[in-house]
């Protein structure tokens, strides 16, 4: 008894050590690697601190590295490691390897091992830092890390390290610490908040969102290099007559919410000429038939905006000007790997784009009539870009701050925002998001992926709106099992005519698709959208609410708990599962409605 009793004592003191201390390794540009322990600072609330002054971080360093000793484990450990784009690798026996999260989706990510359960946020330099869990022979580790080699420390590192504990000691914790940080320092704010004061974001949550593109040119391109006269011929799909058929559809059929989005109205299509709109793509119909619709869209009681583009450009705009492209280290353009519709597609400075197009052009836009969240492609799917230009030299932080000013715009002008992606710089101002995940629906045959969970939507939910990844755009139409993760994860609804279009390449999004081309094919995916609007009423409720715990609780069966105490027991499997004294049917899922206990708790 003795012995078991030091043995306790033991492990209790060396997990206590343990989760004082980290591991830094710096990189040098000269090969040289130097390697330190920094005892954490303790501040309280169980929080320990990690603080490297810019001062302290040399000018050479390539890379710096950091590696708690809590964050380590051995093969057969119980527990597991969550990355901020919500991989969760468990400390199983596997061949070994790595899994990067690089430039990441949120700057929190957590362990849990023997010595503890910790989530850490990084507070300086969030969009910089990169994270990984690694697998070697019977150990595994997870670290941060930050490149310096192309862009030097702007800030000081600073982490903190939330030890959780109790019903907290797990990656629904680590999401909550995330959310109660930037609940906390003003950041962010709830949907609730927001929509006392934006009747365009509370129309939305429990609106579908119904994306449609109009035209686009071939993708990949034709010709990389484009000019007037050599540019591609405009595919033409749905012009805004046809667009009107849609809202007809939609209002016959009862769907008396929606918010629609014209994807591609602009001058060629979409991805056509950026960052030149105008003028209105004639094609379709022109300013004066779209001006039009709009009037009509919005006295049909539905919203309507469009989507532009604040970040890529091609050579074919008449504003072409390689100034304002973001400038590599070495002076050369930035460009995306991928050509688009229109060509070569060279990534605008986010610093200039704010000064030289986003407002000058956004106040064009909103001079058409539209009104609802605006969408703004691209933004909140990649890290804030940095731009190396002497002229308007831009780290990621300042990134940031003028991406967020455009959005800010479009809440005050239009009455709301969207974007793509869940890269979490832009949340301040950004409402709601087209996805959060591409790894979702891609998640097979990863060596160190275990599952993915709903990290982003632990810390976001009820903050921003969202849809859990392309895999459930359409949702309706995608087997069963992106059906359930759609519901799961707390989706809202978020439908796209034509969603495919690349010829000869994969369709992120999926290759089914609704579309509108004949009058029957219309009338039966407007019934699909009808479908999802009914289901969503039923629950549309909890955008409000924090989605507080999920878990596993039987193979293949999860639970998602709101923070109205509403649960949502979603069975992948084909058999049935009983919970609560309810059977729930395979491939199905069941709402619990809280209980007046837990109800009478909320209220007070």
């Amino acid at each position: 008894m003795k012995k078991k009793l030091l043995l306790i004592l033991s492990l209790f003191v060396s997990a206590l050590v343990f989760a004082q201390n980290v591991d830094v390794e710096m990189k040098f540009s000269d090969k040289r690697v130097e390697k330190k322990t920094y005892q954490l600072k303790d501040v309280g609330n169980n929080t320990y601190r990690l603080f490297i002054p810019l001062c302290e971080i040399p000018t050479n360093v390539d890379k710096l590295t950091i590696i708690p000793e809590f964050a380590r484990a051995k093969v057969g450990d119980e527990g597991y490691f969550v990355l901020p784009n919500g991989v969760l690798t468990k400390f199983k026996e596997r061949k070994d390897g790595r899994f990067l999260a690089s430039r990441a989706h949120l700057a929190v990510l957590g362990s849990k091992t023997p010595a503890g359960t910790y989530a850490a946020i990084v507070k300086g330099m969030p969009y910089s830092f990169s994270s990984g869990n690694f697998k070697k022979g019977n150990d595994y580790h997870q670290e941060i890390y930050f490149n310096f080699k192309h862009r030097k420390a702007y800030d000081d590192i600073f982490i903190d390290y939330v030890k959780l504990e109790g019903d907290d000691a797990n990656y629904s914790g680590m999401g909550k610490a995330y959310r109660d940080y930037k609940l906390a320092s003003g950041a962010v704010k709830t949907i609730r908040e927001k929509v006392k004061t934006r009747p365009a974001l509370e129309y939305c949550v429990t609106a579908p969102e119904i994306r449609i593109r109009q035209g686009w040119k071939p993708a990949p391109p034709k010709v990389r290099h484009q000019t007037l006269a050599n540019e591609p011929e405009m595919k033409v799909v749905v012009t805004f007559d046809r667009v009107g058929d849609i809202v007809a559809e939609l209002k016959k059929q009862g769907v008396d919410k929606a918010q629609l989005c014209l994807v591609g109205w602009n001058i060629r299509g979409h991805d056509g000429r950026y960052p030149q709109m105008f003028p209105v793509e004639p094609a379709l119909g022109g300013e004066a038939k779209l001006r039009s619709l709009i009037k009509n869209t919005l006295a049909d009681g539905y919203q309507i905006v469009c989507h532009t583009n604040s970040t890529d450009a091609y050579e074919i705009a008449d504003s072409w000007d390689e100034e304002y492209i973001i400038k590599n280290p070495d002076g050369s353009l930035a460009k995306n790997e991928t050509p688009w519709s229109g060509g070569e597609m060279y990534q605008v400075c986010w610093r200039r784009a704010y000064e030289r197009f986003g407002i000058h052009d956004l106040k064009k836009v909103a001079d058409l009539g539209f009104k609802g969240m605006h969408y703004i492609d691209v933004v909140s799917c990649v890290y804030p870009r940095d731009c190396f230009d002497p002229r308007h030299p831009t780290n990621p932080n300042e990134a940031s701050w003028y991406m967020n000013k455009i959005f800010d715009y479009c809440n005050d002008t239009f009455g709301g925002s969207m974007s793509e992606g869940g890269y979490d710089h832009c949340f301040s101002s950004v409402d709601s998001i087209l996805y959060v995940s591409f790894i979702l629906g891609n998640d097979k045959n990863r060596n160190m992926l275990d599952r993915l969970v709903p990290l982003w939507q632990i810390a976001y939910h009820g903050i921003v709106l969202s849809n859990p990844g392309p895999y459930t755009v359409n949702y309706k139409i995608k087997e069963k099992d992106a059906q359930l993760k759609f519901i799961e994860f707390g989706g809202r609804p978020n439908f796209y005519f034509h969603s495919k279009f690349r010829e000869g390449a994969s369709n992120w999004m999926g290759e089914n698709d609704i579309t509108c081309q004949t009058d029957e094919k219309l009338k039966a995916d407007v019934a699909l959208i009808k479908e999802a609007y009914d289901e969503h009423n039923k629950i549309a409720h909890l955008q409000y609410e924090f989605m507080d715990f999920h878990d596993e609780i039987a193979p293949n069966v999860f639970i998602t708990r709101y923070s109205d105490g509403t649960e949502i027991i979603t069975n992948y499997t084909t058999e049935p599962f009983l919970y609560k004294n309810c059977q729930i049917e395979g491939k199905s899922y069941r709402v619990f409605k809280p209980s007046l206990l837990s109800w009478f708790t909320n209220l007070f």
